[in-house]
């Protein structure tokens, strides 16, 4: 996974945002504001490998990112007993 991937999935933590709930794009923009440039730069690449693992999916309007079971269990891996 890219390390732009993983700052997105990151927000995402930050926010606790919970399995198929959504995170609109002025929280996350509000994250992402302070990051340095090259990172930045690298936000395209970074969405599309998280939508094309299925761990994120963008809604039709642009205005939210909805985290989707794959990524949920990337960030909250399920306890093995």
């Amino acid at each position: 996974m890219l390390p732009v991937s993983k700052e997105i999935m990151e927000v995402f933590k930050l926010y606790k945002i919970g399995r198929k709930e959504a995170l609109s794009w002025p929280s996350f923009e509000s994250k992402t504001r302070r990051w340095e440039r090259d990172l930045q730069d690298q936000l395209n690449e970074g969405f599309d490998e998280l939508i094309r693992m299925q761990y994120i999916r963008i809604s039709e309007d642009r205005f939210s990112i909805f985290l989707l079971d794959a990524g949920y269990n990337y960030l909250y891996p399920p306890r093995t007993r």
